[in-house]
């Protein structure tokens, strides 16, 4: 099958792209949305956006808000949470200049797979939403450290570390080409890695897109969600994440509701309350 004939995929995960403060976003997912065309598949992933600091109170503060039961839905339609970092240039928070260390880009790490485990261990929720199985790809992203000295592991290293964080790839944003084992690395391993995961996901076993569109409300313009791609949860967003999870009906979700219509109702709360806010 050739890649101009690939089936689309019409309702795919998202990316979460999280980022630090001062760590600008990777070049390959600046844009809302991410365009991926193989021979198997194409798809628009929609990419969200959260800056989150790394300190231990910013981290616990997020984490009380990811466990909340709503946001269950969320958590199940990413497809791909990516962490970009900053290079640590000391081991420890506070050594050298002061910048965050190596200990809290795994507290970081260590905390957001703890957030999705939780979710995922809940019965009923040892899937992601309509993939039976499916296994979302975490990616912890490397960027350039301006800092000297800094410090210098091999890649290896770098590996063992953050996959004991909860199973997160380590890619080095600045390397470039194949590596000794001739696998594609840097940015070109990050395109790979997602080119490689699963999409089909939230909607995907709703038959009509138009049904969808008018049960919600929304309008029929480019892509289905092109309004929702790009929410920017940093922190001049932190009051709609809190409205999201203090919904006026205490949180409360119908039973027989399908799952992938409730996340479509919470992400319309999202872009009403952005509207409102004058995002």
């Amino acid at each position: 099958m050739s890649s101009s004939t690939a089936p689309p995929i019409s309702h795919p995960f998202r990316i979460l792209l999280i980022t630090t403060p001062q760590t600008p976003k990777p070049t390959l997912l600046e844009e809302p949305t991410l365009n991926l065309l193989t021979p198997y598949y194409s798809a628009s992933i929609p990419i969200w956006h959260e800056t989150l600091p790394t300190s231990p109170t910013a981290l616990e503060e997020w984490k009380t808000e990811w466990l909340h039961p709503d946001a269950s839905e969320v958590v199940q339609s990413i497809g791909a949470w990516v962490v970009a970092f900053r290079k640590p240039a000391a081991a420890k928070t506070g050594d050298g200049d002061g910048s965050g260390g190596l200990d809290a880009i795994q507290r970081l790490l260590k905390t957001v797979s703890d957030v999705v485990a939780h979710h995922r261990s809940k019965e009923g929720s040892s899937s992601y939403a309509v993939s039976a199985g499916m296994e979302p790809c975490f990616v912890a992203l490397g960027m350039a450290q301006s800092l000297s000295p800094r410090l210098e592991f091999a890649d290896e290293e770098w590996e063992d570390m953050f996959r004991e964080c909860g199973g997160w790839e380590w890619i080095n944003s600045e390397a470039q080409g194949k590596n000794s084992f001739g696998e594609k690395v840097g940015m070109e391993r990050l395109k790979e890695a997602l080119e490689a995961n699963e999409w089909e996901g939230v909607g995907g076993d709703l038959e009509e897109d138009d049904d969808i569109l008018e049960d919600l409300g929304l309008e029929e313009e480019g892509n289905d969600y092109g309004h929702l791609d790009g929410i920017d949860k940093g922190k001049d967003n932190l009051e709609i994440r809190e409205a999201i999870l203090a919904r006026g009906d205490g949180g409360e979700l119908s039973e027989g509701e399908p799952q992938d219509v409730q996340l479509e109702d919470l992400e319309h709360l999202v872009v009403k309350m952005q509207a409102i806010k004058g995002f």
